[in-house]
């Protein structure tokens, strides 16, 4: 049974006969570059995906550049935190979530990139052109989800917090089985 099954399976067989439970999915995302801001930059992601003891880990290594239109655009540090962003709401767009029932699943992201936590949540302007295009990605994935009646939240943490994120970004560094990301 894979894991995404097993999630599956777990909360079908929650909650009472007749009552529908908010059920709750933590998520923790983080992403970095290594000689960041600098033309010989490279970036990995990590992401944890958690229903109660059940988890996905995601671990990518982005490279060097990310394509637009087939154009080559160096990643940043800030770049890897918002990819990492949008892994996690594409996984959780692929789960079978929500329902006819309101608020059907609880989900909290945990990022440890102020800027990116400021941003997706519209309190901070964005004034380079391609995190506005991620941000945009993030806005219509963060959509797909509440249109499911999922309760979604992006909150911040403290990047001590966020250990097993940064540990697959490690291992994404470690690994480098390139993953190509276009916008």
């Amino acid at each position: 049974m894979t894991t995404m099954e097993k999630f599956l399976v777990k909360e079908a067989n929650s909650g009472e006969e007749g009552t529908s439970p908010l059920l709750t999915i933590n998520c923790n995302t983080d992403g970095g570059a290594r000689n960041n801001g600098k033309p010989n930059a490279i970036a990995s992601i990590g992401v944890v995906i958690m229903n109660g003891e059940d988890k996905i880990e995601i671990s990518e290594y982005l490279g060097p550049k990310i394509y637009k239109n087939g154009i080559g655009i160096t990643v940043t540090n800030n770049i890897a935190e918002y990819i990492a962003v949008i892994r996690c709401l594409e996984t959780l767009n692929k789960m079978e979530l929500g329902g006819a029932d309101p608020k059907t699943h609880r989900i909290i992201i945990s990022v440890d990139s102020m800027l990116v936590y400021e941003q997706t949540n519209g309190r901070w302007k964005i004034n380079d052109g391609i995190l506005k295009l991620l941000n945009m990605e993030t806005q219509r994935l963060k959509e797909e989800l509440i249109k499911k009646n999922c309760c979604l939240t992006v909150k911040y943490v403290p990047r001590e917090f966020n250990s097993e994120a940064d540990r697959l970004v490690n291992l994404g560094f470690s690994n480098k089985n390139l993953v190509k990301f276009s916008l």
